[in-house]
């Protein structure tokens, strides 16, 4: 055992020797979940240039008034796009595609050196398990997410290690894959290249993928991958692409002896999606499509899974801004321009994408103006904005995509953002900032008296989620204060903020130096984590002190007893 481990080692460091002689890049990996419901971060965006191009927001489309450009960001970067119906013709990107699909490409600027023979195209979800192209599953809603990706899986490790010349306790290596390429812009700094692996036992196989500038024979960048039980996205920063000079990728597999690589076709697969330049400067790939076979079409969006959208079944529940719920993931799908577990962050004036960080337009007038965008959410105009052609400002009163949310009632002068729906006056009193949409948090019964002699009372109070309404998803109650008051007092006295127990529901507090035979109104407030309280909503009760008399000859008799 000790004697394998130090084989490992062994490869580790050769392989880790060969990485730190070239260049730094920044390398980072993505893993993709196994999941159909991921919420890829893609945004198609139609630009209309022709009031006529949609009758209604549900209405046809024509291709030839708009612009349609497919944004993919944060985690789509480096992800294929497919057409539930259409092949999509791409005649703008700021990428440069070298695989997509699964498919290698070959031209002036590009060549593969492969065997076609030790290739196959096949059909993967993103667990890395085959499947058929038309597969699905299903939402809630009955809408259909097709789950399957084209891959080109690399199946003949086992006959590329037996040429492999090496002793029989020597790392043992198989290059299966070498494309070269010649970039025509010198700002293409970046690469990104997804994959799948799948192994049925302990991960003893390691590939390098290497980038080799051909024309001064140098090394620039190499990675060893992540591997991991499905579909993972790589991408390396701060390569310095030149415009007509060669490169060369090359992917290597290493086995740590020749026993181990007997068995690599029956316990590791590999598999590749995509691979593409990108830029540095640009934190999304940007595809601009043909728009012929969309002509006449209503707007659709366009994701890594197809064409699918999360038909709107539940508007209730946890999710707020008109976001709506998906039982079978616990998910709220938001519209374009909020963010968050329940949709509860607006993005605001001339911004989207799931970190809020994509630009519509750098001209200050236009902003998002006259766009359609469309998300696995639906198409709808962006926040702030109406009509058929998504130039019309929200009339006041209302705000969110399409203007189809209302101010909440308890906004000051009924005013609030148009974009982001936020109070512009401020809230009535004990509602909760930026939206005024709830109240802060407070008890729906009053303390329950546990004992009471003649100068102190014992209450309890029930702090479990039955007994306090109000609230957000964001602001929770964090500290308590009891507030008193004998009926012939004209104010309240207040006891000391004390925090609420995360151990126990139940909390016991006695209030002292209180006046015999007198009847008291007792109160709780609760105050959020942001400092501020509802006080309107307090529920009062009333405890009566015994007279001390009376008290004390119920003391005596028990102590008789």
């Amino acid at each position: 055992m000790i004697y394998k481990s130090n084989k490992l080692l062994y490869v580790l460091i050769l392989i880790w020797t060969h990485i730190l002689n070239v260049s730094e890049s920044t390398v980072s990996f993505y893993h993709h979940k196994n999941d159909a419901y991921e919420d890829f971060d893609i945004t198609t965006i139609y630009r209309i240039t022709n009031i006529s191009s949609f009758e209604s927001s549900n209405g046809t489309y024509n291709g030839m008034n708009s612009v349609i450009e497919i944004h993919s960001r944060t985690n789509a970067i480096g992800m294929p796009i497919q057409d539930n119906g259409d092949d999509i013709h791409i005649i703008s990107t700021n990428i440069e595609e070298i695989i997509d699909l699964g498919s290698f490409q070959n031209n002036s600027r590009m060549s593969t050196s492969y065997r076609s023979n030790e290739w196959s195209q096949t059909s993967i979800d993103l667990n890395g398990d085959s499947c058929k192209r038309n597969e699905y599953r299903s939402t809630d809603s009955g809408n259909q997410l097709n789950k399957c990706y084209n891959v080109s899986e690399y199946y003949s490790f086992g006959n590329c290690f037996s040429n492999s010349y090496r002793s029989y306790n020597s790392p043992v290596f198989c290059n299966f894959f070498t494309f070269y390429w010649t970039p025509d812009k010198n700002d293409q700094t970046c690469l990104t290249m997804t994959y799948f692996t799948k192994y049925v036992s302990d991960n003893i196989y390691f590939i390098t993928m290497d980038v080799n500038n051909e024309d001064n024979n140098t090394l620039i960048s190499s990675t060893v991958l992540e591997m991991q039980n499905g579909i993972t996205t790589l991408k390396i920063t701060n390569i310095d692409f030149k415009n007509n000079q060669k490169y060369k990728l090359s992917l290597k597999l290493t086995a740590k002896d020749k026993y181990e690589s007997q068995w690599v076709d029956q316990t590791f697969k590999f598999g590749l999606i995509r691979i593409a330049e990108c830029s540095n400067y640009d934190e999304e790939d940007v595809r601009i499509i043909s728009v012929d076979h969309v002509s006449g079409q209503k707007p659709k969006p366009f994701n890594i899974l197809g064409n699918s959208i999360f038909e709107p079944s539940n508007y209730q529940g946890p999710c707020l801004n008109r976001g709506y719920y998906i039982k079978q993931s616990s998910k709220c799908i938001c519209p374009p321009g909020f963010i968050g577990q329940f949709c509860e962050t607006a993005c605001g004036k001339n911004s989207y994408g799931s970190d809020c960080e994509g630009i519509c337009s750098m001209q200050y007038d236009k902003m998002c103006r006259g766009m359609i965008m469309c998300t696995n959410y639906g198409c709808t105009c962006p926040a702030g904005l109406t009509g058929p052609s998504c130039n019309e400002d929200c009339t006041m009163g209302t705000y969110g995509a399409d203007c189809k949310q209302t101010c909440s009632d308890h906004c000051i002068n009924n005013m609030c953002d148009k974009y982001t729906g936020v109070c512009l006056d401020g809230c009535s009193v004990g509602y909760i900032l930026p939206n005024c949409s709830e109240k802060y948090p407070y008890f729906v019964n009053p303390p329950t008296l546990r004992f009471a002699n003649y100068d102190a009372i014992e209450l309890e109070l029930d702090f479990q989620e039955t007994n306090i309404k109000g609230g957000d998803k964001i602001i929770k109650p964090k500290y308590y204060q009891l507030l008193y008051k004998s009926l012939i007092e004209n104010t309240f006295r207040s006891s000391e903020i004390k925090p609420i127990s995360n151990t126990t529901n139940v909390t016991l507090e006695v209030i002292r130096d209180l006046e015999s035979d007198t009847k008291y109104t007792v109160g709780a407030l609760l105050i959020a984590d942001d400092g501020d309280f509802n006080e309107q909503n307090i529920v009062y009760g009333q405890y009566k002190t015994p007279c001390i008399r009376k008290y004390l000859l119920i003391i005596n008799y028990l102590y008789e007893q």
